[in-house]
């Protein structure tokens, strides 16, 4: 970490990330094995909440068939 003269900070990192196969997935990212477009799930007028949020709740539902 580097700190400035007023006191603040900033980190740098640099890195690949390889899938375990072995392949780099910079500037193209992993396939999604299901896609959720979102959609909020409550009122207007309500907050947000894990509960009301559609692509959290697929997730749950695809972890818990695991």
């Amino acid at each position: 970490m580097n700190t400035l003269a007023d006191g603040s900070a900033f980190k740098v990192t640099a890195y690949k990330y390889y899938t375990p196969g072995g392949t780099c997935i910079e500037s193209t990212g992993i396939t999604p094995d299901v896609e959720v477009e979102y959609e909020f799930l409550g009122n207007e007028d309500e907050e947000y909440s894990y509960e009301l949020d559609n692509q959290i709740q697929e997730a749950l539902e695809v972890l818990g068939k695991e």
